[in-house]
């Protein structure tokens, strides 16, 4: 009993990532009391270049963020240099996430989805599977200052 009651915490910073499929956690970043269960379907992960990334199986953690705000999670335990939290799952728990110039921040589902009827839309990305995706084509880059500049900026744009 006394055991369970102790609290054991480790401060991590995660990455809000809208490519990941799962909320990612190194094993280092696990409380020595919490259990990693393996499952005869634990999958691993493929990196963005290729190459794999083993996973060890689930946790059941609690995150705790700066605000005092909680939230129940499982995340995979896997050989990430970063902690990911996965924007379809947040999306797929009832919440909705804004990312700015600044700051990524998950609010209650339906508050963002009002403001984009309302609104003129620069690109809409679908989701598809675990990723948000968008057809596009790609052309010669448009002179800034043109009347056709790209809305979203970039390198080279002094905007």
């Amino acid at each position: 009993d006394e055991l369970n009651a102790v609290i054991e915490d480790v401060e991590i910073e995660v990455a809000q990532d809208s490519g990941s499929c799962a909320h990612v956690v190194g094993p280092d970043q696990v409380p020595s009391t919490i259990e990693i269960k393996k499952s005869p379907t634990c999958k691993h992960f493929t990196r963005a270049g290729g190459d794999g990334i083993k996973n060890h199986g689930k946790a059941e953690v609690m995150f705790v963020m700066e605000n005092g705000e909680t939230a129940n999670s499982a995340v995979q335990v896997a050989e990430v240099t970063r902690a990911l939290h996965s924007t379809g799952l947040i999306c797929d728990s009832g919440r909705e996430v804004l990312i700015t110039e600044t700051e990524g921040v998950v609010v209650p589902a339906g508050t963002l989805s009002k403001f984009l009827g309302s609104i003129k839309r620069i690109a809409e990305y679908k989701r598809k599977g675990g990723l948000y995706v968008a057809k596009m084509k790609i052309r010669r880059r448009v002179q800034p200052g043109s009347p056709k500049a790209s809305p979203f900026g970039g390198q080279g744009d002094n905007r």
